[in-house]
């Protein structure tokens, strides 16, 4: 098969004065077409981002008492990524998740109640079930409640159910500012300290 042949100049220098022209001869057949500099661009959002479904199932809820909120949040290294609520039936899906150090969080009424290392794994879909233990996580001080286990100030007490109920309501930095003071005025005040970190972590 007869190759045609396709002069073209490509560039002209001067050296010592005198413009000398360099041509490339290339092949026009489909297997020697000139390649782009740097090659093709690409996109890796697709290899670098996943899709995480899964369920979250209560055991031992009693039939009489509602399901609680559940939320599923992502982070990575610690980095807040997203959030969504799971279904009526615990049923999740969460789009463009990082394939690499991602954690999947568990919330049940602003409470962390498991969490689990995304295991990397090929594909662009990625399933994560959650069995959450509801007589360890149901029964356990939720915002609001006050513990009677440590002997408050009034002025105390008043910042802590004042920062309790901000929790509850998203108001994330008011809770903040109020538990500093708490725990800077009673730096044994431990459920304060623990609450304060909740506070963080939901900011």
């Amino acid at each position: 098969m007869k190759i045609r042949r396709l002069s073209v100049t490509a560039f002209f220098i001067v050296v010592g004065g005198t413009a000398r022209s360099f041509s490339q001869t290339i092949p026009d057949d489909p297997n020697h077409l000139p390649r782009k500099i740097g090659g093709e661009l690409s996109t890796n959002s697709a290899v670098s981002s996943i899709t995480v479904s899964g369920k979250v199932t209560l055991e031992g809820l009693p039939a009489d008492q509602p399901r609680p909120v559940i939320y599923v949040a992502v982070y990575v290294k610690g980095r807040f990524v997203g959030r969504r609520q799971a279904s009526a039936t615990g049923s999740y899906s969460i789009n463009e998740v990082p394939r690499e150090w991602a954690t999947i969080v568990v919330e049940i009424d602003h409470n962390e109640v498991a969490s689990r290392q995304l295991e990397i794994m090929p594909g662009n879909v990625a399933y994560q079930d959650f069995s959450i233990n509801w007589m360890q996580v149901g029964a356990k001080d939720k915002p609001g409640i006050v513990s009677v286990a440590y002997d408050r100030s009034k002025e105390n007490q008043d910042r802590f159910d004042k920062a309790a109920a901000d929790i509850k309501n998203g108001s994330n930095d008011s809770a903040i500012s109020n538990l500093k003071t708490v725990v800077g005025a009673d730096q044994k005040d431990y459920y304060a300290w623990t609450m304060l970190g909740n506070a963080y972590f939901l900011k």
